[in-house]
């Protein structure tokens, strides 16, 4: 990760946990079930993935849209 975060010239410090966080809000906003990135994470229920569960706007946007 501080590799990566050299390379892109990112100057916050860089650790496996962003990366996790990364991953997980990224398969969310991809609309990957809860259950899913909760196997992907090794997490046992789905309240522990819950944490990583900040949608975009436009992902909440997007859901609405399909409701109406």
């Amino acid at each position: 990760m501080k590799e990566l975060g050299t390379l892109c010239n990112i100057d916050k410090p860089m650790h496996s946990h962003i990366g996790r966080h990364t991953a997980a809000t990224y398969l969310l906003n991809r609309s990957v079930p809860m259950e899913m990135v909760a196997k992907v994470l090794e997490h046992t229920t789905t309240k522990q993935t819950r944490h990583y569960a900040k949608l975009l706007d436009k992902t909440v946007f997007d859901e609405f849209k399909k409701l109406m």
